[in-house]
């Protein structure tokens, strides 16, 4: 952690997120070895995690 701005201790690092595709035919750790796949699965990802409320930051 680190000293922010306002003080207060802020959370420096790096998160894993684990997923799965609920279609068989998808295998996203293979999608995402494409440059073009990548790019729309991360877009994906972000439209979920913003609509869901959590913070999304690159």
């Amino acid at each position: 952690m680190a000293a922010g701005q306002n003080g207060h201790e802020e959370w420096v690092g790096s998160a894993y997120l684990f997923l799965e595709s609920a279609v068989d035919k998808v295998i996203l750790s293979e999608a995402y070895t494409d440059p073009k796949k990548k790019v729309a699965i991360y877009k994906a990802l972000q439209t979920a995690l913003s609509e869901s409320g959590v913070f999304f930051y690159r």
